[in-house]
């Protein structure tokens, strides 16, 4: 946020950051032309609502393109504020240029915004507008002057034009998000699923605490750097948040496919491994429980890779492939200690390369579930 010139005050404001559909602008004496072609981009609608009278609203507009088509110009605020609650709501979304407005109305427009489900950001620049700020899903202040009040302080002479990439790189959080809840369930409903099907079997749990606290450790340190790597600006940045019936989710369709289809691989593989392995692969008890647990590990790597998506230029995925390599490099040496303190085999190089076939089948699963 640096880059931006913004201070986060709240943590949870870096994760609503990306899911503003609209921004109230007040005084814009500060701004420059705003890139109305941004705006487009990032589909989020503006919204000038000013104490001034329509003139000088007016000139605001003009002044900083924001667009009128198929808007309404409020001249004074108090027409707004003696309609019915009903008529209010119709209209509200169509609202482009609100002059004449005090405090009370700013914060009367944002609630039937709200109402509607519209997640409203405000740009406050006054003490005056702390409690238009606090009822905002998010507040921005211009400067110190009502930073209490505000969830993210933006500073520097382009603090307004400046909007739109932080908006960006809230949208960046959400989607990484999304990513890790889609990582950890996939990895914990598939350990789950084996071994509770196995105890139901009286059998032995293939995979143990010991090795799911390991693989929890790798995912939650190494795979949360890993998935938090994309660059604030990309195309992600310039995607708008989809809301649903009951707003936005983290778990839509897509990622419980995702989740479902990387799941019952794991599940499969690892109870044909357990059950018929022996036969199969020719190989001891030992080695077998060193083949199921490795398996398991690098199918989490592939369904992490498949989570990132390789849509990005190769030098901003470097720091991403560290961090697998890092993974990987840490499953071997944990392998081998583990065949030294602990009754498990120690694979050779074959029965590594077939752990890593098993896993990179999951690759093409992970498209195709997409």
């Amino acid at each position: 946020m640096e880059l931006y010139q913004a201070k986060v005050q709240k943590l949870a404001a870096s994760a609503t950051l990306g899911l503003i559909t609209t921004v109230f602008l007040g005084k814009t004496s500060d701004l420059v032309k705003l890139n109305m072609e941004a705006r487009k981009e990032y589909g989020i609608d503006i919204k000038l609502v000013v104490d001034d009278d329509l003139n000088t609203a007016t000139f605001m507009v003009n002044d900083s393109g924001i667009l009128m088509e198929d808007g309404i110009v409020i001249d004074k605020a108090s027409e707004f504020r003696n309609l019915s609650e009903k008529d209010q709501l119709n209209m509200e979304d169509r609202i482009r240029v609100m002059a004449g407005s005090s405090p009370s109305d700013k914060l009367l427009l944002l609630q039937r915004l709200k109402k509607k489900g519209q997640v409203v950001a405000v740009v406050g620049a006054s003490s005056r507008d702390s409690p238009v700020l606090e009822e905002a899903d998010l507040g921005y202040s211009v400067g110190e002057l009502a930073k209490e009040a505000s969830d993210v302080i933006i500073m520097g002479q382009k603090s307004i034009t400046n909007i739109f990439p932080i908006l960006g790189f809230g949208r960046c959080v959400c989607n990484n998000i999304q990513k890790f809840v889609q990582l950890q369930l996939t990895l914990n409903i598939s350990a789950f699923t084996i071994n509770y099907i196995l105890l139901l079997s009286i059998m032995p749990e293939p995979i143990g605490l010991l090795e799911l606290l390991w693989v929890n450790l790798l995912m939650d340190i190494f795979g949360v750097l890993a998935l938090a790597q994309p660059p604030p600006i990309t195309e992600i940045a310039m995607d708008p948040p989809k809301f649903g019936e009951k707003g936005f989710q983290y778990l839509t369709k897509t990622v419980w496919r995702n989740i479902v289809a990387q799941a019952c691989y794991q599940v499969t593989v690892v109870l044909i491994l357990y059950f018929k392995g022996k036969w199969i692969l020719g190989t001891n008890q030992k080695v077998l429980e060193a083949m199921i647990f490795n398996c398991y590990v690098s199918c989490q790597v592939t369904v992490l890779i498949n989570a990132r998506g390789i849509q990005y230029g190769r030098m901003e995925n470097n720091m991403f492939w560290v961090l697998v390599a890092a993974i990987v490099i840490l499953q071997v040496a944990f392998m081998e200690i583990m065949a030294v303190l602990s009754p498990v085999g120690r694979l050779d190089l074959k029965q590594w390369a077939l752990c890593v076939g098993i896993a990179v089948f999951s690759f093409p699963l992970g498209w195709v579930a997409k």
